[in-house]
């Protein structure tokens, strides 16, 4: 089967853990000819935004990657927010694919892919959404004129040649409605997800890092990733932590800190040698540290590596958020907070009775099997 992700509405970066990295890499392992067409944006020095020159080449899955860039209309500012691409349709023809998911319906080529779709009508056509109110159409023109206006009328003007429209969170359910208009039974539930460890492996990370970070089997590690900035609450996080007085809990931070948030935090982190900061990982890294760690720490907004922690076997605290309350409701490895103190206080019971995580990492492989593993969202795609 032939399976294209088409990358236009926003960011594609190599070598990364988000979705549009990891369905590819799952489609690809499960035997199917996978192609990624995507814009010219990505992350640079994972850090801030940029853009690379257009092209093919094979990504480090071995994955075909079409970079295309955007048609010369208006200045580049406007093109970013219009996001139309040169030759997309001639490119779909050549590559004549089975299925095709459009990772964010926020692109003026939807309405080109809706005419592939068109012309060729037993193709699968899915697009999935990641905005919400958090992300996108928070000022009065992006808003009204953007997405109201903008990328609604491409949206309605595609749904009838759509099979499915994804959504990815709850609040990013919410927004197809309110913003887009979208009709429920148009929309599936299609959540973030990761690659589930099995124990062998597991054990095997587990012992390789805590040697390497010099760890003993009874420390507490607790572990906060990403892109940190103001929204993540690494500062709380750390603040928290800091309280705790037990030598054996533990604290890794990995990732980057935005400039305003490493001049408020890398002070306290000379202050506690508990916490170590080890920077940018790849997401083959992230993962073994994961495994190496008894507690995901994310009380801020939502991130994707929340779902791969869990599939590392990790129990989870995350913000009272309405996109966590969707997912984590019913399970049993999750804490779900509202403020600072509920974070201490989970930080003091854990590290006085360390067999409350050791109960929580069966539920936490358990929800992951069930719910979040690549493998079953992969299949998805090929109904």
């Amino acid at each position: 089967m032939k399976i294209i992700h088409m990358c236009l509405a926003n960011y594609y970066t190599d070598n990364y853990g988000y979705q549009e990295n990891m369905l590819p890499m799952q489609n690809k392992l499960d035997g199917h000819d996978v192609t990624i067409i995507a814009s010219t944006e990505m992350y640079v020095n994972n850090k801030e935004l940029g853009y690379v020159n257009p092209g093919e080449y094979k990504n480090e899955h071995g994955i075909k990657v079409i970079r295309i860039p955007y048609r010369k209309i208006l200045p580049h500012r406007a093109m970013r927010k219009i996001r139309t691409y040169t030759h997309v349709y001639e490119i779909l023809k050549n590559e004549n694919p089975d299925v095709i998911l459009f990772h964010g319906p926020q692109s003026y080529d939807l309405l080109t892919v809706a005419r592939y779709k068109k012309d060729n009508p037993m193709t699968k056509l899915y697009v999935d959404n990641h905005a919400d109110r958090g992300n996108s159409a928070r000022g009065y023109i992006s808003k009204n004129i953007l997405h109201k206006l903008y990328y609604k009328k491409i949206l309605k003007k595609s749904l009838q040649y759509i099979d499915k429209l994804f959504y990815v969170t709850y609040e990013r359910k919410l927004f197809l409605e309110e913003i887009y208009g979208v009709r429920e039974e148009k929309m599936e539930f299609y959540p973030l997800g990761g690659t589930v460890i099995e124990e062998e492996e597991r054990i095997q990370n587990r012992r390789e890092k805590r040697r390497e970070l010099n760890f003993s089997d009874e420390d507490i590690v607790l572990v906060h990733a990403g892109k940190m900035n103001a929204s993540k609450r690494t500062f709380d996080i750390i603040n928290n932590f800091s309280k705790v007085n037990n030598k054996n809990l533990k604290l890794i931070l990995i990732g980057s800190f935005t400039n305003n948030v490493r001049e408020k935090i890398m002070p306290l982190l000379k202050k506690d040698k508990r916490i170590k900061y080890l920077g940018w990982k790849s997401t083959e890294e992230l993962t073994k540290y994961f495994c190496a760690s008894d507690l995901y720490v994310q009380p801020g907004s939502h991130t994707v590596l929340m779902e791969q922690a869990t599939c590392c076997w990790l129990p989870v605290i995350v913000a009272d958020l309405k996109s966590y309350r969707y997912l984590l409701q019913d399970s049993k490895h999750a804490w779900i907070i509202s403020n600072s103190d509920d974070m201490k206080r989970i930080f003091e019971n854990v590290s006085k009775n360390p067999s409350i995580l050791h109960n929580k990492t069966k539920y936490a492989y358990k929800f992951a099997k069930e719910v979040l593993d690549y493998k079953k969202l992969a299949a998805r795609l090929e109904r």
